[in-house]
């Protein structure tokens, strides 16, 4: 049970460093530290970057949470409970990884094009983070884990 503990808090902390870090690119972009508006009707250069955005939108959120989930039934639950500890660790940091590219990189390019598209982008990939964050319950529940 102690191990189990031990990876949920590692979980819970590795989901609020990436809401702070999230938060605090707003806050650079928003205070004037990074300059926003770059290429701002630079018609090609938004575009490249918009449909860079909604392409790694539409490929990593699905892919994160279905990957993890493909990953859980497959693998995870066939490993003595200390290994699929572990692998759960490792894919839950791959999804949580893969939706903090997709949220970072789309706040970057609404910022940069101050065009809405990356913020909804942004927004998407944060939303989906809301169905990651770690628990010990739900944890069990999906490793299949009635007691320790």
């Amino acid at each position: 049970m102690e191990e189990i503990k031990k990876l949920i808090r590692r979980q819970r902390i590795e989901y609020a460093l990436f809401w702070i870090v999230a938060v605090g690119l707003t806050i650079c972009f928003e205070s004037g530290i990074l300059t926003d508006g770059l290429y701002a009707g630079n018609v090609r250069m938004e575009y490249f970057l918009e449909t860079s955005g909604i392409l790694l939108t539409i490929v990593f959120i699905p892919l994160s949470l279905k990957l993890f989930n493909l990953a859980l039934v497959k693998r995870i639950r066939q490993f003595p409970l200390l290994k699929a500890l572990k692998s759960y660790g490792r894919w839950s940091e791959i999804r949580l990884l893969m939706l903090a590219i997709v949220v970072l990189a789309n706040l970057i390019i609404y910022y940069l094009t101050l065009n809405s598209i990356g913020g909804l982008c942004a927004l998407m990939g944060l939303t989906a983070s809301f169905f990651c964050w770690p628990g010990v319950k739900r944890m069990m529940n999906e490793l299949n884990v009635t007691e320790v």
